[in-house]
């Protein structure tokens, strides 16, 4: 019987045992998976930022290509703003009159199309460029269409004039701005 409690008390002690180190080896890999949970919510998150990052330089780059397009543009003399269109003038006998005045930002050209029911119909486009004033003046007749180059400037001035001495003039005149 002696035998038999000796036995049962090393069962026992092993099955403690077995039931300890079980308990800590549960205990242990429960700590592991905890930490690597941890390691994945950090990472998941540093995926996250990243991503983030990603599409906020995406943004930046389709904003860049959009403003180089855009210059592209321009280089090429693509751009274009209407600044008049078909606008109608009743002036006197040799007159002169300032149809628009605008701002320039770009070197470029514009476009001035008359029909007039003068002759010898003009237009006079005039600017400052540094301290030196650049002033051109064409002659259209009864129709046409002419191009003045101009620089960057606060402000272009487009005129349309006759040389009629007896007889006053309408005109309808469009000016369009290439940059």
């Amino acid at each position: 019987m002696q035998t038999t409690k000796v036995g049962l008390v090393v069962c026992v002690i092993l099955v403690i045992a077995l039931a300890v180190s079980n308990v800590w080896f549960y205990t242990i890999l429960n700590d592991e998976i905890q930490i690597l949970h941890n390691e994945k919510n950090s990472f998941q998150s540093q995926v996250n930022t990243l991503h983030d990052e990603k599409n906020s330089l995406q943004l930046q780059v389709n904003t860049l290509q959009s403003q180089v397009n855009r210059y592209e543009s321009m280089l090429s003399l693509q751009e274009k703003k209407s600044i008049l269109w078909q606008h109608a003038i009743s002036q006197g006998p040799g007159a002169q009159t300032l149809l628009t005045s605008f701002n320039c930002s770009c070197a470029g050209y514009l476009n001035v199309s008359v029909v007039s029911s003068a002759s010898n119909c003009y237009v006079t486009v005039e600017f400052w460029f540094g301290n030196r004033l650049f002033s051109s003046r064409k002659t259209l007749g009864k129709a046409g269409v002419e191009y003045f180059s101009v620089l960057p400037t606060e402000s272009i001035t487009v005129y349309v004039g006759n040389t009629n001495w007896f007889n006053g003039a309408t005109h309808v005149v469009s000016v369009d701005y290439y940059y």
